[in-house]
């Protein structure tokens, strides 16, 4: 439930940012062109050559996202695998090889969360210069 709600919250951010983006893009354009006329064009493929990178950066955080959720969806099944059967696992004494499963699906998100963490920096980095970028050509 916590997961879903946050995504929620995230996508009540990326909403804001898809206006609030077309907005930028409209007003830039329309300074650009007021000061520099057919020039502007330069800011124009800019933007331009910036979506399509946008587009597969967005892509992949969707892939690694699912997978993420996969994975964590392992880790908490086997949790409650351990958590169920807590008494026959100190009963057998099987609490270290439980814990290495439990680990090793643990470094499994950790390294699909870096990876995303990459990617979500990354494309933070490029929504925010996109707009220098376009006024410094």
């Amino acid at each position: 439930m916590s997961i879903d709600a946050s995504r929620i919250g995230e996508f009540i951010l990326i909403v804001n940012d898809i206006w609030s983006a077309l907005l930028q893009i409209c007003l830039a354009l329309y300074l650009l062109w007021q000061q520099l006329g057919i020039a502007s064009i330069a800011g124009l493929a800019v933007m331009f050559i910036v979506l399509p990178i946008n587009g597969y950066i967005s892509g992949q955080l969707r892939y690694l996202t699912n997978k993420l959720m996969k994975i964590k969806d392992l880790r908490v099944k086997l949790m409650n695998e351990v958590l169920s059967g807590i008494k026959v696992l100190k009963l057998y004494a099987w609490e270290t090889p439980f814990e290495k499963q439990v680990m090793d699906k643990r470094s499994q998100e950790i390294k699909q969360l870096t990876k995303r963490a990459y990617f979500q920096g990354f494309m933070a980095f490029l929504f925010n210069s996109t707009p220098l970028l376009v006024i410094l050509n």
